[in-house]
């Protein structure tokens, strides 16, 4: 006979469970990314707001180390959610090899947080960052002024060029497009295509995609077109929820891609959101 357990141990225990990865990402900011001890006092004031679920307040500012450097980042409690899993899980690490200086598209880039991880891991890297939300976009703005070889678009990317309908449910990080009534409130946004992008810029090539974009994978690399064969590689979110995922791979598959990587993040299974990395055929792939 097993021995009783009280159900309050189990959910104890659970919460527990659940809660120890946070704990160690919490520690690794604290210890090895924060820059100093105000910085420290920032994050862990943005991570006491996972505890108390008290969002508001003035934004904050951190000095976290980023490979060789040193940034100054600001950000609302509510981003130590994107914070934490792009610095500590690292998502966006690839097994195909860039070149030394390459060419990036940060499609949803909010804050800024991958567009920096990328240029500490690329220092030569040409980073183009579009986030469609106002709010967000000036936070990203006001993190990546001043590098070099940066720039920033108030823009969505998509399948036309059109002004386009963006919910905001209230958590910065999970706005995405959409044509359907939504109670949550709505920013109308501009919208540009890839292949509209890569004209307007003289870009002959992108050597990354990156993709975060809440269920519009799809519409963004239909958007390049005739020119996604320029795109070297992709890498970045699919929302299993919102995209058809066989239509997708198909679609990477017909272009010319190899799904070279597939894994769940850490809520994969509450979230519904895996990650990928797919890269033009012939192309370099880390053993």
């Amino acid at each position: 006979m097993r021995p009783f357990v009280p159900t309050w141990t189990n959910q104890l225990t659970m919460r527990l469970l659940r809660a120890l990865p946070r704990a160690v990402e919490a520690a690794t900011l604290l210890t090895q990314i924060a820059a100093d001890g105000a910085s420290r006092s920032a994050l862990l004031c943005a991570y006491s707001a996972l505890i108390t679920k008290r969002w508001d307040g003035p934004s904050l500012s951190a000095r976290l180390r980023l490979g060789a450097d040193v940034v100054t980042v600001s950000f609302r409690r509510r981003d130590i959610y994107m914070v934490g899993e792009i610095l500590h899980e690292q998502p966006y690490r690839l097994h195909h090899r860039l070149p030394p200086a390459p060419v990036i598209l940060d499609a949803g880039a909010n804050i800024g947080i991958a567009t920096l991880w990328f240029r500490a891991h690329y220092p030569g890297a040409e980073v183009h960052s579009f986030e469609p939300a106002s709010e967000n976009f000036a936070l990203l703005r006001q993190n990546v002024a001043g590098l070099p070889r940066s720039h920033c678009l108030h823009s969505a990317l998509g399948d036309s060029e059109d002004d386009v309908r963006l919910a905001m449910p209230g958590g910065y990080s999970d706005n995405r497009i959409t044509a359907e009534a939504t109670e949550a409130p709505t920013e109308v946004v501009r919208c540009t295509t890839g292949a509209a992008y890569l004209e307007r810029m003289g870009l002959e090539r992108v050597d990354l995609l990156k993709l975060d974009v809440e269920g519009y994978e799809t519409e963004v690399v239909r958007g390049f077109a005739k020119h996604l064969s320029r795109v070297k590689a992709i890498v970045g979110e699919v929302h299993e929820r919102l995209v058809d995922q066989r239509a997708f791979y198909s679609l990477l598959e017909e272009s010319g891609y190899s799904i070279v990587a597939r894994r769940e993040t850490r809520n994969a299974k509450r979230e519904g959101v895996h990650i990928f990395e797919a890269v033009r055929h012939r192309e370099g792939i880390l053993t």
